[in-house]
């Protein structure tokens, strides 16, 4: 496949054909499977003048193959076809997404660098909220306030997508109330608690306790079932009651 050569044999001698198998050459081509006219004969007794073709049946290019994973590089059958996949998964909470190269032909000796687009981290928030999913290596995951059980929850800090793992971020917890006794009256004695905070209700009855937290958190009322307000206002009737008795007994 690469050159010819003559040569004169003197008859009745024995032609070696000394061709290697496989054959190899230096711009990263290989050949392999040598046939001599057809045939896996190399020696031939030269009785006349002949010609001796000789043909490899299998054809090999050297490759490189770069990729973040590994490099290879070895003999690809002519007419291979490489094809990288879409996502590369490191099975520990890491992948990377998108190839720069999906697939090459090798029709020739190549090098074939592969780069993807985007690395990408598992990720699991818990505590207040609860998602999980993959995260671009440095997007910020975005959470939103959200109400539980009466509690106002509004994210305190960024969650940025620097490692695989589980996150539990911090958030601002605020329990506003109206705390009324028995009767639906204000009730200033009360107090109320939220996270480890505790909060005095203000004259109409109304508190606003706040604190941060990672966890969710179960807003608690301590107050007399009756407000200073109720018992004044029975104290005042009991004693117009007791005045307007003694002066029916005068």
């Amino acid at each position: 496949p690469a050159n010819s050569t003559e040569v004169w044999v003197d008859e009745g001698l024995t032609f070696a054909v000394g061709l290697p198998d496989p054959w190899d050459l230096p711009n990263g081509t290989r050949f392999a499977g040598l046939l001599i006219n057809g045939t896996a004969q190399r020696e031939f007794r030269v009785d006349k003048p002949m010609t001796l073709r000789a043909q490899y049946a299998e054809v090999y290019y050297w490759a490189v193959v770069e990729t973040p994973a590994n490099k290879t590089a070895g003999w690809m059958p002519k007419g291979t076809v490489l094809k990288f996949p879409d996502i590369i998964n490191f099975g520990n909470g890491t992948r990377l997404v998108g190839p720069s190269v999906r697939e090459v032909a090798v029709d020739r000796p190549v090098k074939v660098v592969v780069t993807y687009a985007k690395r990408q981290y598992y990720m699991k928030i818990e505590g207040v909220v609860e998602w999980e999913g993959w995260a671009d290596a440095g997007a910020v995951v975005r959470l939103n306030a959200t109400v539980v059980g009466g509690v106002e929850y509004t994210p305190a800090e960024v969650v940025t997508a620097t490692s695989p793992g589980v996150y539990r971020p911090l958030f601002y917890a605020a329990y506003r109330t109206a705390v009324r006794d028995v009767l639906g009256v204000p009730n200033p004695l009360a107090t109320v608690k939220l996270c480890g905070a505790a909060a005095q209700a203000g004259l109409d009855g109304s508190a606003v306790v706040a604190a941060y937290t990672r966890e969710l958190c179960q807003p608690a009322v301590e107050a007399f079932p009756i407000s200073p307000y109720t018992a004044a206002g029975a104290a005042a009737v009991a004693t117009a009651a007791a005045l307007a008795l003694r002066k029916r007994k005068k």
